[in-house]
């Protein structure tokens, strides 16, 4: 199970490319709404 806030945390860890094969490579994709305080 891959969890994130944002895709942001995965590319600062391991740069664009591995980042868009990582979420590509995930068979399904919840994307909830960011919620404002």
């Amino acid at each position: 199970m891959l969890s994130l806030q944002n895709s942001l945390q995965l590319e600062s860890f391991y740069g664009s490319d591995v980042t868009k094969t990582i979420i590509g490579n995930t068979l399904t994709k919840i994307i909830f709404p960011e919620q404002n305080p």
